[in-house]
């Protein structure tokens, strides 16, 4: 994959010890229609590197990390290449937090620089409410925390969310990807119950 390209989303795969299924994960997903729009992370928590080397593809970023799930995810957010991650990683330059807003009231990213992580960011969250964001800012501000806001964007937590980004991608070019015409095969299967 071009390291110097911006994707649209960048999926990121921790591993330990899946070299017998590595590749048929990474097929499945290419099998959904990400095309070029999606860059493929997955970080061996091993440090023989077994789950990586048995990856047949030359278009997946492979790193090996330190093994705990937490210490993958964020080896991998450090090298995506999709525009919220880029984004969030400068900023973490100059803040100690970033956060994404997402429009149901919570948000769909946050991150921190080690020195301004805060043990209770998600303690006293009225969480799955229009509160959370709003919470999470008093935090941020009872510690003094700079933070980086970067643009309000969408997340998924419900049925009613998942219509929503059906309808405001039906003129885009997801509409021609696996990945739609499974969420509307799957749609139709759940409202036919």
């Amino acid at each position: 994959m071009n390291a110097n390209k911006t994707y649209v989303f960048s999926v990121i795969i921790p591993v330990y010890n899946e070299q017998e299924n590595i590749n048929d994960c990474l097929s499945h997903i290419r099998s959904l229609g990400t095309d070029n729009s999606c860059q493929i992370i997955v970080v061996d928590g091993d440090e023989k590197a077994s789950t990586i080397t048995a990856i047949k593809a030359d278009d997946v970023v492979k790193i090996v990390s330190e093994r705990s799930r937490a210490t993958q995810m964020n080896a991998g957010a450090r090298i995506a290449g999709a525009e919220i991650f880029t984004r969030a990683f400068a900023a973490l330059g100059k803040h100690q937090a970033v956060v994404s807003p997402a429009a149901d009231g919570g948000y769909c990213l946050i991150g921190f620089t080690a020195k301004g992580f805060l043990p209770d960011i998600f303690d006293n969250i009225d969480w799955s409410t229009e509160k959370v964001f709003d919470q999470t800012m008093a935090i941020f501000e009872h510690h003094k925390t700079t933070f980086y806001g970067l643009p309000c964007w969408f997340d998924i937590d419900t049925f009613s969310d998942l219509r929503e980004l059906l309808a405001r991608n039906k003129e885009a070019d997801f509409q021609k990807t696996a990945s739609f015409k499974y969420v509307m095969e799957l749609m139709g299967k759940i409202t036919n119950v």
